[in-house]
């Protein structure tokens, strides 16, 4: 199952990537901005607002899945 996976997103994350291109420069995750700056493909300033609002997409995506679900679906409550 888990080559499954593997499989899967290695045949779509290319593809993910090359749709994104032309609106933030192929950024889909902040390892993929992290590694451009360390190429010098991105300035340190981008990359720190590419890296901050990530992060912050990613918290309005869980605030967003956890009003969807409900409370008691959520991991880890108590």
């Amino acid at each position: 199952m888990a080559a499954v996976g593997g499989l899967s997103i290695l045949l779509t994350l290319p593809l993910f990537i090359h749709a994104a291109a032309p609106a933030s420069g192929g950024h889909i995750n902040s390892m993929i901005t992290i590694a451009t700056f360390t190429a010098k493909l991105a300035a340190l300033p981008r990359a720190i607002v590419y890296v901050f609002m990530q992060c912050l997409g990613a918290v309005a995506g869980g605030f967003l899945l956890r009003a969807g679900l409900g409370e008691a679906a959520t991991v880890g409550v108590g």
